[in-house]
């Protein structure tokens, strides 16, 4: 039973590395340009988070938001499936609520993303403990 596991996993191995070779068409340790290397790996395995959807990729995307210094994010509750709620300056709000004039527009585990009537998007940083 172990032998046959071992096998079974030297045989993925080699398979991946195979598939490397067709890939680049040469050995993976005669590239020597690092960023062809990386391009490579981005476009084969993408960095993004599996358990998002595209839509919530698209929302909480690495958009530059001004931080809001003025109010206190003390938690958030966050449900990938569910409704997550925050608590800022005392108050519980969840998505569409407002809160000093800006709509809350999104929830993630780390920060909570304000929209204000002119369009702007402003994040809210939970404070760290530590």
């Amino acid at each position: 039973m172990k032998d046959s596991l071992l096998g079974k996993v030297a045989l993925v191995g080699v398979i991946f590395f195979l598939l490397g070779e067709l890939e680049y068409g040469h050995s993976q340790g005669e590239v020597s340009d690092d960023s062809r290397k990386k391009e490579v790996a981005e476009k084969r395995f993408p960095l993004r988070n599996p358990f998002l959807t595209k839509e919530e990729e698209q929302l909480f995307g690495k958009k530059k938001r001004e931080v809001i210094e003025n109010l206190n994010l003390s938690a958030i509750f966050y449900s990938p499936r569910k409704e997550s709620y925050a608590i800022i300056d005392g108050q519980v709000v969840k998505k569409d609520d407002i809160i000093d004039g800006k709509e809350v527009i999104g929830i993630t585990p780390e920060e909570v993303i304000l929209k204000d009537s002119q369009g702007r998007e402003f994040s809210l940083k939970l404070n760290r403990l530590f």
